[in-house]
């Protein structure tokens, strides 16, 4: 059963290290893992805290609840573990071995290449937002294939 922290009873800091601590009353413990739990539908509710044996210290309904300090540091927490840059153009599509695929874009964080191992790495949410996670984990987002120049258009088309 997920323990949900009140707000006013909690404070977010960090230590002399920058490690993040969840202080309750008179006890603190550092926090490892800071996971949105519907990181699509509600990016800023549902956030769960967790040890470093990936047990979890509790859960925060939603971010705006928190004083300002506090909330500040889960939005850098949040912002570090959920980096997704946002694809702009698709520049060049190359097939190399074994069905893995090349592609070159410019994000809104500058040029990127990366590989896709296969096209199940690429996943619509909706109708036209596309999330695209590389060979290394890193995911990309499409917010809105319709908004793409007609050439990325027809890449990504060919990619899916």
């Amino acid at each position: 059963m997920q323990e949900f922290l009140d707000p006013a009873k909690i404070k977010i800091m960090r230590d002399s290290r920058k490690k993040v601590l969840l202080k309750v009353g008179d006890e603190e413990k550092v926090v490892y893992r800071v996971m949105r739990n519907f990181p699509l539908t509600g990016p800023d509710r549902y956030i769960s805290l967790a040890d470093e044996d990936e047990k979890e210290l509790g859960m925060i309904k939603q971010l705006k609840d928190l004083d300002p300090s506090s909330r500040k540091i889960l939005e850098e927490e949040l912002e570090r573990a959920y980096f997704v840059p946002i694809i702009k153009r698709i520049l060049a599509v190359k097939e190399l071995y074994g069905g893995v695929t090349d592609i070159a874009v410019e994000t809104d964080r500058g040029y990127r290449e990366f590989e896709l191992r296969s096209k199940d790495t690429i996943r619509f949410v909706g109708l036209s937002r596309i999330m695209i996670t590389d060979v290394d984990g890193n995911r990309y987002e499409i917010p809105n294939m319709g908004a793409l120049d007609a050439r990325s258009k027809s890449l990504i088309e060919w990619m899916v």
